[in-house]
């Protein structure tokens, strides 16, 4: 066993002292090789960045659309309390201005039983031109529906109430939708809407097949709805692209500060060793001579020799610091 560690120690010490610059150039390729490696990681932190980023825009806009509007029940049955369903000018005007002062309603449609409908905003529809689904009933005067024109990217909520004196339709701005679409560049980001509980989704902002197969992200909102966000592969490429360079500085960064960790902890162990076997074969060990005289006589009889350790670059190096180890690990050394 000693005999093994000793064989092992020299192995060290001659590729420290003879391959230094091999070495050297190993570790330079290792510390590439890693940086490589870690660009290899890109596409998977561009994911991560750009999912952070669409986590913080949704979830802001999120908040605010619940914060005007809120559960659809409470909504509408609130705003319902705001007519008398006559569709009087005056009733016009009301709409109108309930409209205009929530930013996320687009228009407000109210129809008495018997009557023509009055909008908050008079436009020419075509109702062929218009399609509609069904998505959940609240209760048994309330419906969820979401309506588009044909060939359109916009998908509209839409909650309809039916009570004692006529019907009422809100038409809710997409904004979420709208946003995040057109928020990092054209037509990026694909957002679908589905019920909690079932994977149908209802509303597609575009071609499913040009955008990633997974959500990239996906919040619950209010009414028992799930907003998920999809994202075009070519963002995800191109800031990849863009991580690639920090990411191979990081990583080798990462190698060549694991490669100082591991070689101070092993000049901890071998350096001393190293190095007194260093100075053994280039001869910085020399001798100091100490006169021994006779105090009766003061006469010379002899001298103590004293070894001293002459290092390049350091001078003269105390012999407590090597004297010891030396001393302790005599068997290895091969003195002159």
């Amino acid at each position: 066993m000693f005999k093994r560690d000793k064989f092992t120690k020299n192995i060290n010490d001659i590729l420290l002292m003879r391959f230094s610059g091999q070495i050297g150039i190993g570790l330079m390729f290792f510390i590439i090789l890693v940086g490589f490696g870690c660009t290899t990681m890109a596409p998977y932190f561009a994911v991560k960045q750009i999912s952070s980023k669409i986590q913080v825009d949704t979830d802001e806009l999120v908040q605010t659309y619940i914060k005007n509007i809120g559960d659809y029940q409470v909504f509408i049955n609130n705003l319902s309390r705001n007519f008398d369903f006559t569709c009087s000018e005056k009733e016009q005007t009301q709409l109108s201005r309930i409209a205009y002062s929530n930013y996320l309603i687009r228009k407000i449609s109210l129809t008495p039983y018997g009557q023509n409908t009055c909008s908050s905003y008079s436009e020419q529809t075509h109702t062929h031109d218009i399609n509609s689904t069904k998505i959940s009933n609240y209760g048994e005067n309330m419906s969820l529906w979401l309506s588009s024109k044909i060939d359109s990217l916009q998908r509209i909520f839409e909650v309809h109430w039916k009570g004692d004196k006529g019907e009422l339709i809100v038409s809710l701005e997409p904004i979420v939708e709208e946003i995040l679409r057109n928020k990092y560049c054209d037509d990026c980001v694909l957002t679908s809407v589905s019920m909690n509980e079932e994977e149908e989704n209802f509303s597609w902002q575009g071609d499913i097949k040009l955008y990633s197969k997974e959500p990239i992200y996906y919040v619950s909102l209010p009414n028992g709805l799930r907003l998920s966000s999809y994202i075009k592969p070519e963002i995800i490429d191109k800031t990849a692209q863009e991580l690639r360079m920090p990411l191979f500085l990081l990583g080798c960064s990462i190698a060549a500060f694991l490669i100082l960790l591991r070689r101070s902890l092993i000049r901890r162990r071998l350096s001393l060793h190293a190095l007194v076997q260093r100075g053994i074969t280039k001869r910085e060990f020399i001798p100091y001579y100490q006169p021994i005289v006779n105090v009766k006589t003061n006469e010379l009889y002899g001298c103590e020799v004293l070894a001293r350790w002459k290092k390049k670059g350091a001078g003269l190096i105390s012999p407590m610091e090597f004297i010891p180890y030396v001393e302790k690990k005599r068997p290895n050394y091969s003195y002159y």
